[in-house]
């Protein structure tokens, strides 16, 4: 106990990488509470407690266990067995963030005393997702300008065909960087409630007489417009229809 004592304590004293992603797997022959001990005799206290010390210290979390309790059996004593949680996955905040759908699943113990534990990273790879030109940036004025903005650069190919396609390209590159409304007026498109129990919409986008817009285009485009902004909870104001109207 004293030997498993000072490893806690080297350990903590030589972490210099906190802030960085850690993850620390296997047998800990230690538990974080009573609870993870069935037995006729209890942890000593101090041993728990020098456990979670050297957990708290690191700024460590304990990933969930699946598919059983207990991770170590011992050989039937009295016609008991002793069980325990001693093999374990700890990882800091910075690792939870990069791998968030991450699971540990226990295995039933064979031919040994202790479960295997399987670690998923479950990945999931982001797709880059294609540019598309909506259909209602042509009702925006300032959009015909920005186009044209991108198809007047210059192009320094010989090939006529290149010409078009890298004039394409900037008229692309333009039309990501253009906000279709200004951050103070995204703001408050953001904070309009939406009813969820009404279907219909009351709230119109004025831009076409047949009111094939609504609300809700408004909503994707500010949202679309404004990731930067940090998400907040929407307003339960109903005083914001003269704000639809105006734009």
């Amino acid at each position: 106990m004293g030997m498993r004592r000072e490893q806690w304590k080297e350990i903590t004293a030589t972490n210099y990488n906190k802030v960085e992603p850690q993850l620390f797997i296997g047998d800990f022959n230690d538990v974080l509470t009573q609870e993870e001990k069935m037995s006729l005799h209890p942890k000593p206290h101090s041993q728990v407690r020098e456990f979670r010390s050297f957990v708290d210290s690191n700024f460590l979390m304990d990933l969930d266990l699946k598919g059983g309790r207990f991770t170590w059996f011992s050989n039937p004593r009295n016609r008991f067995v002793t069980r325990e949680r001693i093999d374990r996955t700890l990882v800091n905040w910075e690792w939870r963030l990069l791998f968030e759908n991450a699971s540990l699943t226990t295995m039933p113990a064979i031919s040994s005393d202790h479960s295997s534990l399987i670690l998923d990273l479950k990945l999931v790879y982001k797709i880059r997702k294609s540019f598309k030109f909506e259909a209602f940036w042509a009702d925006n004025e300032e959009c015909e300008k920005i186009v044209k903005k991108g198809w007047e650069k210059e192009v320094s190919q010989s090939y006529e065909w290149t010409r078009i396609t890298r004039r394409m390209n900037n008229c692309k590159e333009e039309l990501k960087k253009w906000r279709m409304f200004p951050h103070e007026i995204s703001t408050a498109i953001l904070k309009t409630p939406i009813s969820v129990v009404n279907k219909i919409d009351w709230l119109y986008w004025p831009w076409r007489e047949d009111v094939s817009y609504t609300v809700r285009t408004g909503y994707h485009v500010a949202k679309t417009a404004s990731q930067e902004l940090n998400q907040e909870n929407s307003s339960t104001s109903e005083d914001k229809r003269d704000l639809w109207r105006e734009i």
